[in-house]
């Protein structure tokens, strides 16, 4: 079962707890997190569908009021270098995207390759913060766990925060086939993953469309469709055709786990 939604879909609840708490050294007050890092948006006005005033339509709001209390200021506070590292994510994913643009349209039988990176642990924590925010809360499993796998909210906090590691199957991917078509658009959107009694079981996330899948689980990922999936440590070479259709490579975008 899954279940897809904009931005700022459908967040009504407001917790009274950090949902950092496990980490056993919280300070200061509950404080504002937003849902998704309001860095990595150049415009301060996004859509938005999903709240009670917007059910059936979009509608126009700043992004700072896209969030509610529900981490301490301290463990808001650890947190900002994961989403100040989104910047750099999506820089590296648009110059990517745009110097693809350009040379597909050009006839060349040799280019200078360019090598563009991201560091994919960072991703992997800033997806899954992101993940939890979107969760925290509401009518999916309050602990953020899986029937019969018991793995708690505060292993995953852990990984949140940069104190510990997926175990492999878990983890990020990206999604990708030999052949596919990037087409850069702007925006992101989050579709988290349930199982068929409701619990949360990873989240699937399309950055300025580049698709990258969230897995929380400790076994293989099976019976979905996500197909074609590398974990953590991925190089896609981009090619162009040349004036004889033959192809030629142009450069490379590398998810680095560092």
């Amino acid at each position: 079962m899954a279940t897809k939604r904009k931005i700022g879909e459908g967040f009504l609840a407001m917790a009274t707890k950090c949902w950092a708490e496990s980490l056993r050294d919280c300070e200061g007050s509950i404080s504002l997190e937003h849902y998704v890092s309001e860095c990595i948006f150049r415009d301060r006005e996004v859509k938005v569908k999903g709240f009670p005033w917007c059910k059936g339509e979009f509608k126009s709001v700043r992004i700072e009021t896209l969030g509610r209390n529900m981490l301490c200021v301290k463990h808001n506070s650890e947190l900002s270098p994961v989403d100040a590292s989104m910047i750099r994510v999506i820089d590296e994913l648009e110059k990517s995207a745009a110097l693809l643009d350009v040379r597909r349209n050009m006839l060349c039988r040799h280019w200078n390759v360019v090598r563009f990176s991201i560091n994919s642990r960072l991703l992997e924590r800033w997806c899954l913060k992101t993940l939890i925010n979107v969760a925290y809360g509401r009518e999916l499993d309050v602990n953020l766990s899986y029937s019969g796998l018991s793995i708690p909210v505060a292993e995953l906090v852990r990984v949140a925060f940069g104190k510990s590691e997926f175990e492999k199957p878990a983890g990020l991917y990206m999604q990708a086939s030999n052949g596919d078509t990037i087409s850069l658009s702007e925006g992101l959107q989050i579709k988290t993953t349930t199982s068929d009694k409701g619990e949360l079981v990873g989240g699937q996330f399309n950055l300025f469309g580049y698709p990258f899948v969230l897995s929380i689980l400790p076994s293989a990922i099976a019976a979905t469709d996500w197909s074609n999936l590398l974990h953590r440590d991925v190089k896609m070479i981009y090619q162009t055709k040349d004036d004889k259709n033959r192809d030629v490579r142009s450069h490379e975008l590398r998810l680095v786990w560092k």
